[in-house]
């Protein structure tokens, strides 16, 4: 009887090690589901139309590269007006901002006299501390500058300076994700 409480013992012990990787790993996919948010989808359908745009350029079909522009345009526009998860999730860095003076300061009701700073009417932006208004910033330089990537991909016809323009996009890309993207690893 004795044996049969040990195989039991050792079983359930081998159930529930088995179980916490599985639990951990539905767990881990879900915080990093990216794709159910606004932003994840956007960057999930930029990424399907530069691939698209690829291809045609491949087939020389100037046609379907003038559609996937035009998506990728609109894409990043709508990418513009999102805030990354990585932001919207850090915590409240007290520490930063106390140094800075900037303790009680809303990075939503920030009154910029340029107008590429200006965050009152931007989403997401109330409530910020100053290590995600800085991130946030970091972000909004990136879009800018994948949108002028966008922009000059569109106003080109040279296959030479398409090529270029898509090694940096390529490049720019890469940097980007490894910086905004969730520590899901």
């Amino acid at each position: 009887m004795n044996i049969n409480k040990s195989k039991i013992a050792l079983a359930l012990g081998g159930l529930l090690f088995l179980a916490t990787p599985f639990a951990s790993a539905l767990a881990h996919e879900k915080h990093c589901d990216i794709e159910k948010t606004q932003l994840g989808s956007a960057m999930k359908d930029m990424k399907s139309s530069l691939r698209g745009y690829v291809k045609a350029f491949k087939d020389d079909d100037s046609q379907r590269m003038q559609d996937h522009m035009n998506g990728l345009l609109k894409l990043s526009a709508i990418a513009a007006e999102q805030t990354p998860l990585k932001v919207q999730s850090m915590h409240a860095d007290n520490m930063v901002n106390e140094e800075m003076g900037m303790s009680d300061m809303d990075h939503g009701d920030m009154d910029m006299d340029s107008s590429d700073h200006d965050m009152s009417g931007m989403a997401g932006m109330e409530g910020m501390n100053s290590a995600q208004h800085s991130l946030h910033m970091q972000y909004m330089q990136g879009i800018n500058q994948l949108q002028d990537l966008f922009k000059s991909l569109a106003n080109t016809q040279d296959k030479d300076e398409i090529k270029a323009i898509l090694g940096q996009l390529k490049t720019h890309i890469r940097k980007s994700h490894q910086s905004f993207r969730q520590d899901c690893d």
